[in-house]
């Protein structure tokens, strides 16, 4: 009965080794199948980051073309700004020169004037002078640089 009883216990262990390596089977093919699912997933999340890198690249490549372009506006723009400002001090300094010079003409006009006065003082009232805002030489300046301007052109 002793044989008998270790076969029987044998056949039982043999049954439950083969009952626990179906189990470790079923679980192993599961571990595979999320293993694979897995695998799947990193490999879309990889690509998804790929093309995000890819895009980013891009986009920093487009930021720094702006920034080049934006960097250069800037730069005309200071230096039309710098030009601006020299003429309009240009144009200052010679408003101030221009009207300096248009004092100087009148009291050269006005002495000029009252000299003839008291020279050519004639008992009758002399006639009246029609008024102009620039003396003679002036005006002929003004005329002689209008036509070598036109010229030029």
């Amino acid at each position: 009965m002793s044989l008998l009883l270790a076969n029987l216990l044998s056949t039982l262990l043999a049954l439950g080794s083969l009952g626990a390596l179906i189990i470790v089977g079923r679980k192993a093919n599961e571990t595979i199948k999320l293993g694979k699912l897995l695998t799947l997933r990193v490999a879309a999340a990889s690509n998804g980051l790929e093309r995000v890198a890819k895009s980013l690249q891009n986009q920093r490549t487009d930021l720094s073309d702006e920034t080049l372009k934006l960097e250069a506006r800037l730069t005309e723009t200071s230096r039309a700004r710098r030009e601006m400002d020299e003429a309009i001090e240009e144009l200052n300094r010679l408003r101030k020169a221009l009207t300096r010079d248009m004092r100087q003409a009148r009291t050269v006009t006005e002495t000029a004037a009252r000299i003839d006065e008291k020279v050519f003082s004639p008992a009758s009232e002399p006639a009246p002078k029609e008024k102009s805002a620039l003396p003679v030489f002036v005006r002929r300046a003004v005329k002689k640089a209008t036509v070598e301007i036109a010229g030029q052109a």
